[in-house]
């Protein structure tokens, strides 16, 4: 199929490993029934909308459409030693249901006639030609063909293609293959029509890259960069100009080069490509003169087939539309509010270059394409070919706060839910693709947004998701403390979790305008945002056609404004007056409610109260709450009689109570109604056996087996993290609950058993040796300790270390500044003899160098002025340097101090050798604060004299450098003291060290006396191949020693001093003995049934 682009293909009687059928590659699709299929359709991205229809083992039917055509599409197999009545009775069904009179049958009946073959025909023959009579078929077999079965002992003609006469109105072509099959059937290739299958082409790279260059050298950019657009008309006449003139630009730029050298073969394909073109045009006036003359032959564009019909359904249900009828006397005043007008003094100001280059860095270059068609990667050439253009466009949109309408507009797809019914529309989530150029500016206005609610303080403290430093986990914490304090004081709760239909797509827009006016927005931000909100579209398109749908609440999912609308919407739900004790807290729509009350009554009358304020809340926002999935859990801290008679929640005494549940999930963990948390260590025992079963498939891919530090990395970096997930909230590290431990370390030793393939009788320790995975309990007090310390800031004590939050850096914070204020350096990169040629200038040079070993780090510049002449130095001692680069930072930053209290000329350059610096300094985000000093001191120097960054390559000979790094070195040892800050980076691995020395002494402590301690008596000493072989996971001592069958291999283990004194570790470490050990226990596999002596 993908030899010939044939985009259909029945097939009879498949090869069925394990009773179904084998994965198909990549763009293939398979109907048939899921249990011993007999006949299948198989499709290779077909021009039509496919419908499975009749799904049986012997008949799968299927039907197709697009604007141009529909037909019905039949595969049939009927068995040689079964009667052939039932499969006729069903071809009949399925005929006599076709919604298309264009019908193509084709299948393996194991009939015989004259109609199809040059034999004499027998009685199933006959019922086929009856059969096709009564439908109206035609047969399509050549009689004088190959024959389209045979062995070494037979040959026959029982493949059968029937169509009706209007599916072959544009002619057709049957034709058997002699191809190798591997099967005694052979290949049948049939043809109806033009059947070409058209793929869609995309710009690949080479192609981007020719348009970016036209793009550069294109004078339209120039000319409707200096007029500024005054109108959203003039915007919206320059996007139509600029989206017309891009093919135009591509064509040019790719023909101009098809006459010269290697590209005229490429004009000579060009031009075959015109004439099968010119005749694929001839062919379709040719099918319109058989329409005429056959007028059911074709269906009309206007039919609507399943597919497009279920779409519209789709839509209907999935897309959101505001209803003006059904507001109340609320809302009326809301909706009059966003259709004024609305001025307002303040103005936000321009983007930025840094602003537009920061999206650009930070969007995914696999994003998909909108409806422009412009990718990512497009994008970011097209911003650094003509930048004043982009700018211009994004600026102006700013200006008239106006989001242009051709952004507005996207394609839509809709994705299977996972584990869902297909038949119900809410198994499908509707994924809206916008333009890349449009999403460019959703995330400006995003930013700006965020600022402005941050800034303002209009981002509720309870609210932990869609926002910047905080996280999931900070909810829990926080949930987990106030239950904690309850439980404390001994006072019963309510833990009522709320769950929210639709909630981004339920966003309702005039509430949101409603937000921003009442807070006095700025007056362009304000009207770029309503025009966004206003008249949006989505596209729903098909072979069969296209539909379109208007969504008026919520934003396209994907959309980078749909997470910040939603925190707007439910800003009022946290602020909401609730009373003394009640808490609200929520993680985007995931929102839970505290209410804590001394007796059963009053837990009943105060959860009755907040329920109703929601409900209240809820109907003037227009969210839908959905009582039947809103659950509680009472925690009653050991208060008698409330588990057996449990408080009454409802909005009236008619209505039935909410309903209890003995565990709630809350953002992945269990909370149980005794805050032990069992029931998460269950639920972490299913997830983790889920992931096993996932590995053992992907091993299974790799021909059975994982490489070791495969299981090694999987371990890291799936397993692990899915156990210690949020564990600061559901592990006590100093008093850890017994049965809570057992449950955990049963946990990670059936996960190592799995994964290194040891019996079951092997000690725990020594399965997480031979994993070099430690014990799970050091694991999650590492996880809590880094937890405290980094997120909590508060001093930690591990093992034998203690960290305190005044000795670590803290990321600043990323939004203190407006977006438009963040600052970024470029720098370039110079060659050695650049370099040399650039210090001769006028001006000053400075160059910056740091210096670091395991004992001591120095860091040092060096100023030269005219002549190479030294004007000053500075010379420093590192304290407590984590790495080369902390070293090359502080000599940066006290090279920049140094500029700033002195005044020199007004050209000064900078030169290091650190390009790790450089780029962090380059970027417009920042979360190291040593870079944010960097950045300011350079502001700060830049307003007086001209500072310019360069990267040198290091001892390369050039003189300032290979001094500043002599200075470095020697500064080590004697240079003013400057005692840096562990960043976390470094915290986090003295904890990990910390960690290896708990691990070590428990191994020392408990299991010094095993087989495995001989090998490994130090934790530090486990081999860097471990997990070894599973022919390893054994106890070998006596076949090293004293067996003769295995002493041919024990004499060629090396170094022999270290295999007589029994020094196992040293002989671990030498990779030849790997392979020795491996083949002495093969060997002593294969003899010990035949072995009765040592």
């Amino acid at each position: 199929m993908n030899r010939t682009s044939t985009p259909f293909a029945a097939a009879c009687d498949p090869h069925k490993p394990g009773g179904s059928l084998p994965k198909l590659p990549e763009g293939f699709t398979a109907f048939a029934c899921a249990k011993d299929p007999s006949a299948i359709i198989l499709a290779r991205r077909p021009p039509f909308d496919i419908c499975p229809v009749y799904i049986t083992k012997f008949v799968v039917a299927v039907y197709c459409q697009s604007t141009e055509a529909q037909f019905t599409l039949i595969s049939a197999y009927a068995p040689p030693h079964k009667p052939l009545d039932p499969i006729m009775r069903m071809l009949e069904e399925v005929v006599a249901r076709s919604r298309s009179p264009n019908i193509v049958l084709a299948g393996d009946l194991n009939a015989k006639h004259l109609a199809w073959g040059p034999r004499a025909g027998d009685d199933r023959g006959a019922r086929v030609v009856e059969f096709a009579a009564a439908a109206g078929l035609v047969f399509l077999n050549d009689p004088a063909s190959e024959p389209t079965y045979e062995t070494a002992y037979a040959a026959s003609w029982i493949d059968v293609t029937l169509a009706t006469p209007s599916a072959l109105a544009a002619g057709y072509t049957w034709q058997v293959h002699l191809d190798e099959t591997f099967s005694e059937h052979k290949l049948i290739d049939v043809r109806i029509g033009d059947s070409r299958n058209e793929q869609r082409k995309r710009l690949t790279r080479y192609a981007q890259s020719e348009l970016i260059g036209a793009l550069a050298c294109e004078t339209w950019f120039a000319r409707v960069t200096q007029s500024q657009p005054a109108s959203s008309e003039a915007l919206e006449l320059v996007l139509d100009q600029f989206y017309s003139a891009l093919p135009t630009m591509w064509r040019s730029a790719f023909t101009a080069r098809l006459s010269t050298g290697i590209y005229g073969i490429a004009g000579t394909i060009q031009k075959k490509c015109a004439d099968r073109e010119t005749q694929r045009v001839l062919a379709s006036v040719s099918r319109g003169v058989w329409q005429d003359t056959f007028p059911v032959s074709l269906a009309s564009s206007r039919t609507r087939g399943w597919n497009v019909q279920s779409a519209a359904l789709l839509l209907e249900t999935q897309i959101a539309v505001d209803s003006p009828s059904s507001d109340k006397s609320c809302h009326a005043v809301t909706r009059e509010l966003a259709t004024a007008p609305y001025a307002s003094s303040v103005q936000d100001v321009p983007f930025t270059e840094t602003e537009v280059a920061d999206v650009l860095d930070r969007m995914s270059p696999r994003s998909s394409p909108g409806p422009d068609s412009i990718t990512p990667l497009l994008m970011r050439g097209l911003f650094r070919a003509q930048r004043k253009f982009v700018l211009m466009v994004l600026n102006t949109a700013l200006r008239l706060g106006y989001f242009p309408r051709c952004w507005r507009s996207g394609r839509i797809i809709f994705i299977p839910k996972p584990g869902r019914p297909p038949q119900r529309t809410t198994s499908y989530r509707p994924i809206c693709v916008t333009s890349i150029f449009g999403k460019m500016l959703e995330r400006l206005l995003n930013a700006r947004l965020y600022y402005f609610l941050w800034h303002n303080g209009y981002v509720h403290e309870n609210q932990f998701g869609f926002t910047h430093a905080r996280s999931a986990v900070v909810a829990l914490d926080t949930l987990k403390t106030r239950l904690l304090q309850l439980k404390a004081s001994n006072v019963p709760a309510i833990l009522m979790s709320l769950d929210f239909q639709g909630a981004l797509d339920s966003v309702w827009h005039p509430l949101v305008l409603k937000f921003f006016r009442d807070r006095g927005i700025a007056h362009n931000l304000y009207h770029l945002l309503r025009t966004f909100l206003h008249d949006r579209s989505v596209v729903f398109t098909s072979h069969a056609g296209q539909l379109t749908a208007h969504p008026s609440l919520g934003s396209p999912q994907g959309s980078p404004l749909s997470p910040m609308l939603w925190n707007v919407i439910i800003y009022d739900l946290l602020c909401l007056p609730m009373p003394p004790g009640v808490t609200i807290q929520a993680y985007a729509d995931d929102t839970i409610i505290i209410i804590p009350a001394k007796s059963r009554e009053r837990l009943g009358e105060l959860g009755s109260a907040v329920l109703k304020s929601v409900i209240d809340w809820t109907e003037r926002a227009k969210v839908k709450l959905s009582k039947e999935k809103t659950y509680s859990v009472l925690f009653s801290h050991g208060q008698g009689g409330m588990e057996k008679v449990r408080p009454t929640v409802r909005l009236n005494p008619t209505d039935r109570s909410l309903a209890y549940k003995d565990s709630l999930r809350i953002l992945g963990v269990v909370f149980d109604r005794r805050l032990s948390f069992f029931a998460h260590a269950d639920h972490l025992r299913e997830k983790t056996e889920a992931l096993v079963a996932k590995l053992g498939i992907l091993a299974h891919m790799q021909g059975g087996h994982l490489r070791p530090m495969q299981k090694v990395r999987l371990y890291r970096s799936v397993i692990l993290p899915a156990i210690t997930y949020a564990s600061p909230v559901w592990w006590d590290e100093l008093r850890p609950d017994c049965r809570l431990r057992s449950r955990l370390v049963s946990l990670q030793r059936t996960v190592l058993i799995t994964l290194l393939g040891a019996y079951r009788t092997t000690r725990t320790t020594a399965l997480q040796v031979l994993m070099r995975a430690p014990p799970i309990t050091l694991e999650l007090a590492r996880c809590n300790a880094e937890y405290h310390l980094l997120i909590g800031r508060k001093p930690v004590r591990f093992g034998d270390v203690i960290l305190h939050p005044d000795r670590v850096l803290y990321a600043p914070d990323a939004w203190s500044d407006h977006p438009a204020e963040r600052l970024r350096f470029p720098f370039s990169r110079l060659s050695r003899q650049d370099a040399k040629t650039l210090a001769t200038t006028p001006g000053t040079h400075i160059y910056t160098d740091g210096s670091y070993s395991s004992r001591c780090a120095g860091a040092a510049f060096v100023v030269l002025r005219s002549q190479a002449r030294i004007g000053a130095v500075g010379r420093y001692k590192v304290k407590d340097a984590t790495s080369a680069y902390c070293a090359e930072i502080v000599a940066l930053t006290e090279a920049l101090l140094h500029v700033r209290a002195h005044e020199y000329s007004a050209v000064v350059n900078v030169y290091t050798d650190c390009l790790s610096a450089l780029q962090s300094i380059a970027q417009c985000r920042t979360s190291d604060p040593r870079i944010w000093d960097i950045k300011n001191l350079l502001r700060e120097i830049s307003q007086s004299a001209t500072i310019t960054l360069y990267h040198v390559p290091g001892h390369s000979g050039i003189f300032g450098n290979e001094l500043a790094n002599f200075l470095a070195t020697r500064a080590a040892l004697m240079g003013t003291p400057r005692q840096v800050l562990l960043t976390p980076r470094a915290a986090n691995k003295a904890l990990c060290l910390q960690q290896l020395h708990l691990w070590a002494a428990e191994w020392q402590a408990r299991d010094n006396d095993t087989a495995l301690a001989r090998w490994v008596p130090r934790i530090q000493d486990i081999p860097s191949w471990f997990p070894p072989n599973r022919a390893l996971v054994t106890d070998i001592g006596h076949y090293l020693y004293d067996c003769r069958a295995t002493a041919h291999i024990a004499e060629r283990i090396v170094p022999r001093l270290h295999y007589i004194d029994r020094r196992y570790p040293e002989l671990l470490r030498h990779p030849v003995n790997r392979a020795l050990f491996i083949l002495l226990v093969r060997t002593v596999s294969e003899l010990i049934p035949d072995l009765t002596t040592r």
